[in-house]
């Protein structure tokens, strides 16, 4: 019984997990598309998200910028900044994580 118990426990948390980070994924793309600039496309596969930038944005350079601001993320190419969000996201780290990028960004647009 104390198995079965578990399982169903387990099914929950996976599948409320699972929800809220379809929802905050499907969150934080309409902010960026909005919000950042320099953006060609903001887009979403399973638990990735890729932001890709116009040629003045250098993806490595972006990356390095946000790591000093205490967000980790991962340079694809040379333009795409890939994001790996966890399943516990909530809309507070959505919007601090848009700060962040839209704000290195700007700082290597100058």
């Amino acid at each position: 019984c104390g198995s079965t118990a578990m399982a169903e426990f387990d099914g929950r948390l996976d599948k409320d997990l699972t929800s809220n980070a379809k929802n905050r994924w499907a969150y934080f793309l309409e902010p960026a598309r909005e919000k950042l600039p320099h953006l060609k496309e903001a887009r979403g596969q399973g638990c990735f998200l890729g932001l890709e930038f116009d040629d003045k944005i250098n993806s490595v350079d972006l990356k390095h910028k946000c790591f000093d601001k205490h967000m980790l993320s991962t340079a694809i190419g040379d333009h795409v900044l890939r994001l790996v969000p966890p399943l516990i996201l909530q809309k507070e780290h959505v919007d601090k994580a848009i700060a962040i990028i839209k704000e290195s960004v700007e700082e290597l647009a100058k």
